[in-house]
């Protein structure tokens, strides 16, 4: 596992123009910025967890067309792919694609994400998940 974590901090094979364009836009100087970052993390961390139950105990699912990408660096390690979780849990008919690169997919590997996007716009015709009886 550290050999994922070390990938994760690298910038290794990221566009220098684009590290630029996330180092304005995640500018540390700004508290109210700062603020929002550290909501968003907590929120991870408990509440959303907190939600998750919750729907999963109501058997609620999401039923528009989802295409789930995951970089084989970031999450294709794991026991179970990120396709089978979320299939098996809140998107029974997702879709989804393994990209290779890690978790910054548009920076780290746009060019393989160009055909993925053809296989989002055909996911419209896809029936929907319908919501399970409680």
């Amino acid at each position: 596992m550290e050999n994922l974590g070390h990938q994760l901090l690298s910038v290794t094979g990221y566009d220098r123009e684009a590290l630029i364009a996330y180092r304005i836009a995640l500018s540390w100087r700004e508290s109210e910025r700062v603020h929002a970052f550290c909501e968003d993390y907590r929120a991870g961390a408990r509440q959303d967890i907190e939600d998750d139950r919750r729907d999963l105990a109501a058997r609620k699912t999401i039923t528009a067309p989802t295409l789930v990408l995951w970089g084989e660096v970031f999450l294709g390690r794991l026991a179970e792919s990120p396709l089978y979780t979320w299939q098996s849990t809140f998107i029974p008919n997702a879709q989804g694609v393994e990209v290779a690169g890690g978790h910054f997919k548009p920076t780290g590997n746009p060019t393989n994400l160009t055909g993925i996007s053809s296989l989002n716009l055909t996911m419209i015709s896809v029936p929907a998940a319908r919501e399970h009886a409680g």
